[in-house]
């Protein structure tokens, strides 16, 4: 048996134990980086709880200042000028930077404290006295020099800001009079439904350094206020990198490339769904199916095609009234559309059996044509010429496509039933196939139902992804299409 004594000695051991091991589990680890214009990225796994302290070092005797970038895979860090966090020296995010100015700081401090391992690249851009200073007139983020690009999202748009540039450090006085920068938006599009860090850090690289940029990267013109906040179309689950060159009278420098997949990513193996629900699925599943019934025997069955009609223009029209004048939930809204959808299919159906009379569904169906036609038209680069971003020059151009449709066939009702049938059938199919091959032709049609829904999807910038995927998908319906003729009476 253990004494009165002992049993005191051993519990104060361990009581000692336990506070070293408390106080050892919060002393924060550091490494040390040194960037360099020869070397100017490093890639690196940063566990929770470590601090790592970025150098400078190799800088030529013309470098006025420099930005130190961190991009995270799947996470955040925080930048700060000191070891110790004060208001105004740090800032928090995936995509972010910090200024050096080459005469007073050498060095920053990149903490992580996520709880989880992440893997960072850190970058350096060194410029000379006649650059401009990518976010030195910054008024609205905590930092007082924000040389990166602030970026959010929601379901139809991803918003990207970046704070005023000021003058180079050449002009003496400094000022923050931008009338003589120029501020260039490029971005680069990565390949669908691939969320690797490997592709995300070899694309940041490519964007940038401002000469690289305008290599790799694609210019695209904004024409929506304020000047410094920028719109563009969201496409969920394809990832993309946004990049702000600012321009001076003589030289360029290059805000913090930015990223965003248009949605939250847990994880590489998790990308994005937007038919997250079963009941998104199984409708999913359901067009799939009509789609390729349609396709094949759509016209051999006219009353089924005269309800298909009715049913997609009764659910165009209520999902515009729906979110125009409300904004119910995932769930209300599909229960509510399909339902109107079923309800217009109905009608039209019973519309016809009373009559007899073929040529409004007919007329109706060329309209769904014409509808098709000129969304693909405003699925295209076109759409983000300036002209097209008022709202009453756009959708009267897209009136005139559609009523290209009837004008053209409602004369033919024979090959306009074929048409029907053999294009809706091919959307339906497309729309669905969209979900699981990760390409974005689907956003044909959403596109004119946002800009329908959302008055600041007007200024955004359309410019779609138009990579393997898309090219594949459409080659796969065209043969479809075409081995499964109709019958010709």
């Amino acid at each position: 048996m253990w004494t009165v004594k002992e049993l005191g000695s051993w519990t104060s051991i361990i009581l000692l134990f336990l506070l070293f091991s408390s106080v050892t589990s919060q002393i924060q680890t550091e490494e040390f980086v040194t960037l360099t214009p020869e070397n100017n990225f490093v890639e690196l796994k940063v566990e929770s709880g470590t601090d790592v302290v970025i150098s400078v070092g190799n800088l030529s005797l013309d470098t006025a200042f420099s930005i130190i970038q961190a991009n995270v895979f799947l996470g955040s860090v925080t930048l700060s000028y000191n070891r110790t966090l004060t208001q105004g020296n740090y800032t928090t995010g995936a995509n972010i930077g910090l200024v050096l100015y080459n005469n007073t700081e050498k060095e920053v401090f990149l903490r992580q404290t996520s709880g989880a391992l992440l893997n960072v690249l850190l970058g350096l851009q060194v410029y000379d006295g006649n650059a401009p200073i990518p976010g030195a007139c910054n008024m609205e983020q905590s930092i007082r020099v924000a040389p990166f690009l602030p970026t959010r999202f929601s379901v139809d748009l991803v918003t990207v800001e970046f704070p005023i540039a000021s003058w180079p450090m050449n002009v003496v006085p400094p000022t923050c009079d931008g009338s003589p920068l120029q501020y260039d938006i490029f971005h680069l599009y990565l390949p669908e439904n691939d969320i690797s860090q490997e592709t995300l850090f070899k694309n940041i690289r490519l964007m940038s350094d401002w000469k690289s940029i305008q290599t790799y990267g694609k210019q695209v013109n904004y024409f929506g206020a304020p000047v410094n906040q920028i719109e563009f179309a969201n496409y969920v689950g394809t990832g993309r990198i946004i990049s702000v060159v600012v321009r001076g009278l003589t030289s360029s420098a290059a805000y913090v490339p930015t990223t965003s997949y248009g949605c939250t990513v847990s994880s590489a193996e998790e990308p994005c769904e937007l038919l997250s629900s079963v009941l998104e699925k199984v409708f999913g599943a359901c067009l799939f199916f009509i789609g390729l019934f349609m396709i094949a025997f759509g016209h051999r069955f006219f009353k089924i095609q005269i309800f298909l009609v009715g049913f997609c223009i009764s659910m165009i029209i209520s999902f515009i009234l729906l979110f125009y004048f409300s904004q119910p939930s995932k769930l209300d809204a599909t229960l509510i559309v399909f339902g109107v959808g079923v309800g217009g299919g109905l009608l039209l159906l019973g519309i016809w059996a009373w009559w007899g009379v073929p040529v409004l569904p007919v007329f109706l169906g060329c309209l769904i044509l014409g509808f098709l036609v000129a969304s693909i038209i405003a699925y295209s680069p076109l759409v983000d010429l300036s002209i097209l971003k008022d709202n009453v020059t756009f959708w009267l151009a897209f009136l005139c496509f559609v009523l290209i449709g009837p004008l053209f066939l409602v004369s033919f009702p024979f090959y306009a039933s074929l048409g029907i049938s053999t294009v809706m059938g091919s959307y339906f199919v497309l729309f669905t196939l969209d979900q699981y091959v990760g390409s974005n032709l689907q956003y044909i049609v959403i596109n004119i139902l946002r800009r329908a829904v959302n008055s600041d999807f007007r200024v955004a910038i359309v410019d779609p992804p138009f990579q393997y995927r898309e090219d594949g998908e459409s080659q796969k319906i065209f043969v479809i299409s075409k081995t499964c003729p109709e019958e010709r009476e």
